[in-house]
């Protein structure tokens, strides 16, 4: 089998990543879950028939909705990749009668800026679709590196560069690929976004550089915003965020004064404290510009007229959802704002029974012992349910924990309607081989489930199969899933300033600067600065202990999240946990490049991890930038190395964090390391 990319995709134009290229051999891996299996008393794995999962899992459900009520059941999904699962596992939620849909890792991945939109000009505005860089004569690139995450997009912004002339500006405190080719590296102090936000802002408006008429006619609340950054200067901001005065002003000049310019933010912002008011400063800047859906700029994008997207199943007949359900959902007071169960709050619901117990949770598309705050914790957690089911293609740390472990059919066994995320155009996923032994896709497995649950409502899930799910979607376009396939892909036309005829989906239909939604709730209506809650700043004391600030998360090619690290050919180009650094900071402790370290943190005392490290003069002093997401297939079950290298061993789900929706300090913390003896490193 060989993988080849398609040149007519609109939005890879042909390019494919190493993990799409060796996607086959995930496939065809010989650790596969290829059938059902349960879990013997002994720990040991047993195969069975789906039948008999499918008779087991629904007996065991009904005893728990019969015994404790249909909340104490809940759905659990990650960032899942290219499964069904963020968007089908809300209907199996519904479907079974529970509030209780855990997304857990929503709080730092994507909902802080759709919120951010949201509140501010109504829909999305920065993702992966939304920046127009062949366009543009400026291009901006926020906490994010897409040279690694979304190569496509960084072939883009350098044929801008070439064709347009474009400025390029990247903020980051380490030198990306597209930094070293940058007009303007901002190595700001992680977790100052905001400050460096708000202080661009006071520049455009004591300057005059904003687009005047467009905050006349479209934008609410600017004297408002006017006030509240006034006091973010240059030299204030270069105080808080290490970047010189003068290059905090120069840098947004060039911004404001080569339009069209295109901004874009990646999820790096949403790992602080202060995620959904820094992504608001964000999106301010663009309307104050005037870059918002303009040819160069921040297009607001959607899919083809009569398509069921994704954001559209999610939200598939909520409103027929049982009268006061939604109101009993788990964390419900804590962040009203949320749509999704809030993770951190269901993995201590799963521990102490608060507000009511937890004993059922359906994962797919998640490994959340790895991928979630405070590991530990978390294993804690899903052993102290009455049940765990888990799909998966491998047996993770997850895995390893569960009662069922269900194999799901990979991106290459199945026939699906695809859309760019967040982009104008769908097509065919189809499928190339044949499921490998009884690998079955997400939503197949689901429509299964609920048919062995009588008291399930089938309303949420009342597709008899994939096919049929696949038409569905496509009806409304008059077409169906065999249309689809011959028309290989249908695009929307783009369309400018599309405000002007309907006005923006706030609720003053302008771009509220001041946000009626966060007034209403309680909230600071206005951007603002909060500085991390373990920084030299706000903790000067624990300075001497722990000097060193300490970004997660690391990108790199090979690895999405914890997945993929099966395959030989991906793991020979990363096989150790990375810990980059600059080399004076090393040098101080006596530490060489590929060394050893253990890492700790202030918050997690009792717990460290170990790295590699890799020595490199384009990481901000001071700072130690790690991988996530780090086991090891090849260690013995349960754990597969899950403690061992894994940043979340050290990480903590404990306030304080974001007030919106719960956003944690995963890069701006401090930490300490200590070069250990090779032959010890276990």
């Amino acid at each position: 089998m060989k993988l080849e990319g398609d040149s007519e995709n609109p939005f890879s134009e042909g390019y494919i990543c190493p993990k799409g290229r060796n996607a086959y051999k995930v496939v065809n891996h010989p650790d596969r879950i290829k059938h059902p299996l349960k879990k013997k008393e002994d720990g040991e794995w047993k195969k069975i028939s789906w039948e008999i999962a499918f008779d087991e899992i629904a007996e065991k459900l009904t005893k728990i909705k019969r015994e404790q009520g249909s909340e104490s059941i809940a759905t659990l999904c990650g960032a899942g990749g290219p499964r069904q699962t963020a968007y089908i596992l809300p209907l199996l939620a519904r479907a079974l009668g529970t509030p209780n849909h855990i997304a857990s890792a929503s709080h730092v991945c994507a909902v802080p800026s759709i919120l951010g939109d949201k509140f501010t000009v109504g829909q999305g505005l920065r993702k992966e679709a939304n920046p127009d860089f062949i366009n543009s004569k400026c291009i901006v690139i926020w906490g994010g590196n897409p040279t690694f995450s979304h190569p496509p997009l960084s072939k883009k912004v350098i044929q801008a560069k070439k064709e347009n002339n474009a400025k390029l500006i990247i903020i980051d405190p380490k030198k990306t690929p597209l930094a070293q080719q940058a007009d303007f590296w901002l190595k700001i102090r992680p977790g100052t976004d905001d400050a460096l936000a708000l202080g661009w802002l006071n520049i455009l408006i004591n300057k005059g550089l904003y687009d005047k008429k467009f905050v006349y006619n479209y934008c609410q609340g600017f004297e408002e915003l006017k006030n509240r950054v006034k006091k973010y200067t240059p030299r204030k901001v270069e105080e808080i965020t290490d970047i010189p005065a003068k290059k905090v002003q120069d840098s947004v000049e060039v911004y404001a004064s080569n339009n069209p310019a295109a901004l874009y933010q990646r999820n790096a912002i949403e790992h602080h404290t202060n995620s959904v008011q820094t992504t608001r400063a964000i999106a301010c800047l663009i309307a104050l510009t005037g870059n918002i859906d303009i040819k160069g700029g921040n297009l607001f994008t959607s899919s083809p007229q009569g398509f069921i997207s994704r954001t559209q199943i999610r939200g598939f007949k909520k409103e027929k959802f049982k009268s006061g359900i939604e109101e009993k959902k788990i964390g419900n007071n804590l962040f009203p704002l949320m749509s999704f169960v809030y993770g951190p709050k269901a993995f201590k619901t799963m521990l102490n029974d608060e507000p009511y117990p937890l004993n059922a949770v359906y994962v797919a598309g998640g490994n959340p012992v790895v991928n979630c705050q405070d590991s530990k914790l978390t294993t804690r957690a899903l052993k102290n349910l009455d049940l765990l089911v888990v799909t998966d293609y491998f047996k993770t740390p997850t895995v390893e924990l569960a009662d069922y472990a269900l194999p799901a059919a990979t991106w290459l066994e199945r026939n699906e309607c695809c859309e760019a995320n967040y982009g104008n155009f769908i097509t065919a996923r189809q499928k190339a081989v044949e499921p490998r032994g009884e690998a079955l896709p997400d939503l197949e497995i689901l429509i299964r489930l609920v048919k062995k649950l009588p008291w399930a409502d089938r309303e949420f899930i009342s597709w008899e199969s994939m096919k049929e799910f696949n038409d569905w979607r496509l009806k409304d376009m008059g077409l169906n899933f065999k249309d689809l396939k011959n028309e290989k892909f249908i695009v929307k036309e783009k369309k400018y300033k599309k405000y002007q005829k309907n006005g923006f989906k706030t609720p003053t239909e302008k771009v509220e600067l001041y946000s009626s939604t966060l007034e209403e709730y309680g909230y600071d209506p206005l951007p603002n600065y909060k500085e991390p809650p373990e920084s030299p700043i706000s903790t000067p004391e624990l300075l001497d202990e722990y000097p060193l600030i300490l970004v997660t998360g690391n990108n790199n090619m090979f690895y999405y999240h914890s997945q993929f690290q099966q395959v030989d050919e991906l793991r020979k180009n990363r096989p150790y946990p990375v810990a980059e650094l600059h080399p004076s900071t090393a040098k101080k402790r006596n530490i060489l490049n590929g060394d050893w370290i253990k890492i700790e943190t202030p918050r997690k005392k009792n717990e460290s991890v170990l790295f590699k490290t890799e020595l490199t003069e384009k990481v901000k002093k001071g700072t130690l930038i790690t991988d996530h997401g780090r086991w090891f297939p090849r260690d013995p079950p349960p754990e597969r190395g899950a403690f061992r290298s894994n940043i979340n061993v050290i990480t903590t789900i404990k306030p304080p964090r974001d007030k919106i929706i719960g956003s944690l300090p995963l890069k701006g913390s401090l930490c300490k390391i200590k070069k250990i003896d090779k032959k010890n490193k276990k």
